[in-house]
């Protein structure tokens, strides 16, 4: 059996006002996320730096522009989903205001930080939402 391709993905924690935003996806090819939440994101695309990823992404899934620094790092995390492994790196993303549209998910919800494992997560992005609740 063939290796699996390993997928770079980048993740934004927005956080705004003490909340962060929680995405839910609907149905998708990957069955352990479909109905989950995440963090908004999505592949970096060969030529492009985690944050210009992060930035294009964001544009594209929720219409907002956000600047993204290396200094928003918070973690990287690896899953290893049916098809392909997920080398995820969130970045949590500081911003008062934010207007935003929904293009690819069904539903969000703004939650303290503390409260985000009450949210069923995509598998990738458990990781994350420890070391956030945790804070």
């Amino acid at each position: 059996m063939p290796d699996k391709p390993v997928v770079s993905v980048v993740g934004a924690a927005i956080e705004s006002g003490g909340r962060i935003l929680c995405l839910r996806r609907g149905k998708c090819k990957n069955e352990e996320s479909s109905f989950k939440y995440e963090f908004p994101g999505g592949k970096v695309e060969e030529g492009e730096t985690p944050e210009t990823a992060l930035q294009r992404e964001l544009l594209e899934e929720l219409n907002i522009e956000v600047p993204v620094v290396p200094e928003n790092y918070l973690s990287t995390s690896v899953h290893e989903f049916d098809h392909m492994i997920v080398e995820l790196s969130v970045y949590l993303v500081h911003a008062s205001k934010v207007k935003f549209s929904l293009k690819e998910h069904i539903q969000y919800i703004w939650l303290d930080a503390k409260d985000l494992p009450s949210l069923e997560w995509s598998p990738a992005d458990v990781a994350a939402v420890k070391l956030l609740a945790a804070r």
